[in-house]
């Protein structure tokens, strides 16, 4: 089982007005001083979450509460995305793959063990991938497992039917281990909640409510030193103003937020407000290309062409989001995988074309302006968005502008986290706005776009592939990719990808997503920076929140 990402997006963006009253407000607030009984400092964080937490800790879906991946349960290694290469041991000390590629071996950290006191073995750990071995609906990573084998008391072996070249990380960077002893005793582990968790990591639960939470230092941790911190605390507030608000008046620690003018209404405000910005996602919206008309490639293209990127980058990223290319490969990976055909392919607005494009697919306009297939039915869309993600609101409320003259009737929606995580995991939507996440390759990015592995039709429980698209020649080009480590063969592959992807559009490449951190400096010290980028330090990325937490060092 495998968990992409916690929190799939963090941040929140607030209109001028509400920023600049956000930082008036800030002046007159007092700072953090949470502390636990020993006197290290709690932290107080925001990942971005609306609505209400849910007492759910289950590291197996992808719906848990931030703090289940990394921290309160741990992955047998550490993958840095900001580091190219940089693979750090986690629960495992070590791994060696076999001369094929489809045999992972790990040695476990000896000293490793839950917070009830039980110690961590290979009993463990292959009971946790036998349950996805054994159960699709625990299987979210799509992996083919062959054989899970206890080798000695810290020693096991996972063999796949094909390579781990680029499965690695799936396989130890993104399955959280699970105690045998407490986990074998629950009937359905895909749907148990877990409300009290017995994890390995440098943290446990201590309270919670449906508007905060609060995890604390697991004293059994067996790193020793680690954490240094008390723990942190998770609160929710009602809309992005209050978000920042907040924010300015250092009652938060830790957030993720994304805030216009951020050195203006931010950084200028204290010498101590800290930020990095660390882009390595592309936001995109997503079709359901299983539903009317987002099942239509020319209703698809004509969005694309309608979109005018750098006005969306102006009046709803505050500049911070330049426009994507329709490769979809990250800036970072364009250099040694870009296919140039694709990458000569201008995503500058046209709309004269895009209203061509639905002409010659029988699109006639009505009365009201709005388009007609030759059923008669309307063309109008509706794009779901999370209520709160202003940044994300603004930009479907730019798009809506400009589609109206072609006759797109496209209508955001505004629904909550879990309704719109729950509706995209279902197919239970026309098209959201989302980003695309990748990992330490580009394959991560196209297999949860576009892998077979991970696709469910409507009504089932996707674990990625939300548009639910499939295409022969992306099948194989991932299954080259998965299959050979041999740059020769895997350059040709990532550019089939890109042509499918650019010619179908099932999803739509917008900017290339800015990531804020925003973070304090006057109670911990220790947050990755440019300069020692050690892991992703957004709050609600998975594992690298964990990672981080264990590394601040409480200020003298």
């Amino acid at each position: 089982m495998r968990f992409r990402t916690t929190l799939r997006r963090r941040r929140t963006a607030l209109a001028a007005a509400a920023i600049l009253a956000a930082a008036s407000l800030a002046a007159c607030s007092g700072s953090g001083t949470a502390k636990n009984d020993s006197g290290s400092p709690i932290l107080t964080v925001a990942n971005g979450q609306t609505g209400q937490f849910t007492r759910n800790f289950n590291p197996i879906p992808q719906t848990a509460n931030t703090p289940t991946y990394g921290m309160i349960y741990e992955p047998l290694l550490f993958f840095n995305q900001g580091k190219a290469g940089d693979i750090q041991p986690w629960l495992a000390t070590s791994y060696k793959l076999s001369a094929d590629g489809r045999t992972a071996t790990f040695q476990l950290d000896p000293r490793a063990k839950w917070s009830d006191g039980q110690p961590l073995t290979a009993e463990d750990v292959a009971y946790t991938y036998q349950l996805a071995k054994d159960d699709p609906k625990l299987n979210t990573g799509g992996l083919e497992y062959e054989a899970i084998k206890v080798l000695g008391a810290h020693e096991v072996s996972i063999t796949t039917k094909a390579p781990l070249y680029t499965e690695l990380w799936s396989l130890a960077g993104r399955t959280y281990i699970i105690p045998k002893h407490i986990w074998e005793k629950v009937k359905d582990p895909s749907t148990y909640q877990n409300p009290n968790p017995v994890g390995s990591g440098a943290f446990m639960l201590k309270s919670f409510s449906s508007q905060t939470y609060t995890v604390v230092k697991n004293p059994r941790y067996w790193q020793p030193g680690k954490p240094q911190i008390g723990g942190l605390r998770f609160v929710m507030y009602g809309n992005n103003t209050a978000t920042l608000t907040a924010l300015n008046a250092k009652k938060l620690d830790w957030a993720g937020l994304f805030v216009p003018q951020i050195e203006k209404v931010y950084a200028s405000k204290d010498p101590h407000n800290k930020y990095i910005n660390t882009p390595l996602f592309v936001t995109e919206l997503t079709a359901n290309t299983k539903a009317f008309p987002t099942d239509q490639a020319p209703v698809r293209k004509a969005i694309s062409l309608a979109v005018d990127r750098a006005q969306l980058n102006k009046l709803a990223f505050s500049g911070y989001s330049p426009p994507a290319g329709p490769s979809f490969l990250s800036r970072r990976d364009q250099g040694k995988y870009l296919d140039p055909e694709v990458g000569a392919v201008s995503l500058k607005a046209d709309a004269a074309g895009a209203a061509q494009v639905l002409a010659d697919a029988g699109w006639k306009k009505g009365s009201d302006g709005i388009l007609r297939d030759g059923q008669g039915r309307k063309l109008t869309i509706t794009a779901k968005v999370v209520t709160g993600w202003s940044d994300f609101i603004n930009a479907l409320q730019v798009i809506q502008q400009e589609l109206k003259p072609i006759g797109i009737d496209f209508q955001p929606q505004e629904v909550s986290y879990a309704s719109l995580t729950a509706d995209r995991n279902n197919g239970k939507f026309q098209m959201l706005i989302d980003n695309a996440y990748g990992g330490p390759q580009p394959y991560q990015m196209f297999k949860y776009l576009f892998s077979k592995k991970l696709y469910r039709p409507v009504g089932e429980n996707a674990p990625g592939n939300y548009a639910r698209f499939t295409d022969p020649a992306i099948d194989t080009a991932l299954e080259t990719i998965e299959s050979t480590n041999d740059e020769a063969k895997l350059k040709p592959a990532y550019a089939a990808i890109q042509k499918v992807s650019a010619a179908q559009l099932p999803y739509i490449p917008l900017v290339y997503a800015s990531s804020l951190t925003e973070y304090r400096d006057t109670r911990v010290t220790g947050f990755p920076t440019a300069d020692n980028l050690y892991a992703i330090p957004e709050i609600w990325q998975a594992p690298d929140s964990g990672y981080v937490a264990m590394r601040l060092k409480p200020v003298k």
